[in-house]
């Protein structure tokens, strides 16, 4: 490039132009690796037909909380490319193309998660929204291997195989998990976070544990994140271990009313205040924003099921202490007696399950995008 003075004619210093250069790169490497985390979350998905509402909204809530950054991205693929032939003009026009169907098959994807999100949505609609989101996850990937191919073609410098390459090998949450099974591995949990001491002293309060003192926002998060995680293990493993978390009697182990809440908590605390420090990244920023209401459903939803389990079995306990031996004809009762509350456990069990899960999902975004 050329700047003209006078009747002089300087020429911009190379460094200069290797320097712009470099950015560019840089900045389509940056769109490369968010396109290619959309295709790996979208290739996790094994969906069915009878899915309800609330797996569709966990399953998808990685890919929602990722595709405003790349979306935002890939607006400005086509932006700032200079045109010198014919054959840039066609190339970008190539570019545009395969970056609008991108686009557009993302577009399709957004409106068929929403209609597989409502629980209103009847069995039958259901399967034609699978069939057409599959088919638009199909598009849309090869639309980000066309915009790949034109990127590495222009720019040779870029990684040719990285998202083939990658796509298999990329982790799909924060960090690796320790297996912890029982309430054991809950109880340890609770003691290490919690800070026990060598004299045997209590470890802090489940709301305690959840606040995260002293750890950075990122850390607190997956810290949560394990504990509750041992907890639906331990109930997956012996269903009857929540009747004390239910209940409250803590012991060593941490409540489930306290998990709930202290999640809440720990979120309001370190994610959704003024001062947060996930606000210096607009992109994690912006995703954990819309995501606010939806975790709010899932938190009420816990609680209304614990709360109801709390009464049954608190009810269930009481039948039992006050009736006498049982007498001939009184099994039918009891054996109904037993299924409601083996029923209403089997809920509780289910909506804090899917508690963990829509947390466990929501932190996948803090795994950071990697830049080939």
């Amino acid at each position: 490039m050329t700047d003209h003075r006078d009747n002089l004619v300087v020429l911009r210093d190379r460094t200069w132009a290797a320097g712009r250069q470099s950015g560019r790169s840089e900045e389509l490497r940056g769109v490369l690796a968010h396109l290619n985390e959309l295709n790996h979350l979208l290739q996790q998905f094994s969906p069915h037909p009878t899915w309800s509402a609330r797996r569709w909204m966990i399953a998808s809530t990685p890919f929602r909380m990722r595709l405003t950054g790349a979306r935002r991205r890939l607006g400005g693929l086509t932006a700032s490319h200079s045109v010198s032939s014919q054959t840039d003009l066609h190339w970008i026009g190539e570019l545009k193309g395969a970056s609008a169907l991108a686009e557009r098959r993302i577009q399709d994807i957004d409106a068929c998660l929403r209609t597989l999100q409502h629980a209103a949505t009847s069995l039958p609609a259901r399967a034609q929204e699978t069939e057409v989101f599959i088919t638009s996850r199909s598009e849309m990937m090869e639309a980000v291997g066309r915009i790949r191919d034109l990127l590495c073609q222009r720019f040779p410098e870029l990684p040719g195989r990285y998202w083939r390459a990658r796509v298999t090998g990329m982790c799909n949450g924060p960090r690796s998990r320790p297996e912890q099974a029982g309430m054991r591995g809950v109880a340890m949990s609770a003691s290490n976070a919690g800070g026990a001491d060598a004299a045997g002293t209590s470890p802090r309060t489940g709301l305690d544990l959840m606040a995260g003192a002293g750890l950075d926002v990122r850390e607190a998060l997956r810290e949560a994140d394990e504990i509750l995680r041992a907890m639906v293990r331990a109930y997956e493993e012996e269903p009857s271990a929540i009747d004390g978390s239910a209940l409250n009697n803590t012991g060593p182990v941490m409540s489930l009313e306290a998990a709930i809440t202290g999640i809440f908590r720990l979120l309001d605390a370190r994610v959704y205040a003024k001062n947060s420090l996930l606000r210096s990244d607009g992109d994690i920023w912006e995703a954990f924003g819309e995501q606010r209401e939806e975790f709010i459903g899932f938190y009420r939803s816990a609680l209304a099921a614990l709360e109801a389990y709390r009464e049954v079995l608190q009810a269930h306990c009481a039948v039992k202490r006050r009736c006498a031996a049982p007498q001939p004809g009184d099994l039918q009762w009891i054996r109904w007696d037993k299924r409601v509350q083996l029923e209403e456990r089997d809920a509780c069990i289910q909506a804090f399950t899917d508690f963990q899960r829509k947390f466990s999902a929501m932190i996948v975004v803090l795994h950071p995008v990697t830049t080939p």
